[in-house]
Parts: structure tokens; sequence; C-alpha cells
């Protein structure tokens, strides 16, 4: 028997079921959506792929601009003539 159920997956019991025996350990708004814990854990695991996507295309935007701010200030900088 042992052997079995080491040698097995198996897969946590549905959302119902946590809920009846007393055992549900996340309750959140995801949990509307889903009725397996996995499925909770695969959204929510999506939802953080998203904003990191996000949060990482905001940073590459912001640089871009704080370079071509800069290479635009260098640019106005050799244009200007010198007061010497």
């Amino acid at each position: 028997q042992v052997d079995h159920i080491l040698t097995n997956e198996y897969t946590p019991p549905s959302c119902v079921t946590m809920l009846t025996h007393g055992i549900c350990v996340s309750k959140d708004a995801t949990c509307e959506k889903v009725s397996h814990p996995l499925n909770n854990y695969r959204e929510k695991k999506r939802y953080l792929e998203r904003k990191r996507r996000l949060e990482e295309s905001k940073a590459k935007k912001a640089e871009a601009a704080a370079e071509a701010k800069a290479a635009a200030a260098g640019a106005e900088k050799k244009d200007a003539p010198d007061s010497e």
C-alpha cells in the first residue's frame, strides 16, 4: 500500500470538498472563477506573469524615454554656440 501511495501522483480535492472539510487555505476572489485548487493556482500564476510583463514593458518604455531625453539634451549642447 505504501509503495502504491509513493509511486502515484495525486491531485488535491476540489474546492467544494475542501470547504466541506474546513481545510480551504486561501478563499479569495479567484475562488469564484475556479472549482479546483490547481485551477486557482494556475489562474494566479497567469495573473502574476501578466503583471510582471506589464511592469517590464513600462520599465523599458521609461528607460527608452530617458535615453531619448538624454540624447536630445546632448544634441542641444553640441549645437549650442560657446559663450567664451
